[in-house]
């Protein structure tokens, strides 16, 4: 009942398709904007950022994997 409450108020946002360039910043820069580009430039260039992500983003609440061109939340578990 909660997942379907939480799909429903949220569809906009799980509907929604992210750029290449969002959820991989290592890919081609040809469609990004250029107030972007800098800066996407700069971390293609941090060798330490690369491993980091390869496989998706992670914070302290949990971390964004994709699947099948789209992000998910995966939620770290409390301590």
């Amino acid at each position: 009942m909660l997942h379907e409450d939480m799909c429903e108020k949220y569809r906009d946002i799980l509907s929604m398709t992210l750029p290449d360039w969002v959820l991989d910043p290592f890919t081609c820069l040809a469609e990004v904007e250029v107030a972007y580009q800098e800066e996407l430039i700069e971390m293609q260039a941090n060798e330490k950022l690369k491993p980091k992500m390869k496989d998706g983003y992670t914070t302290d609440e949990g971390e964004i994997r994709t699947h099948a061109g789209k992000p998910q939340w995966i939620s770290s578990p409390s301590p």
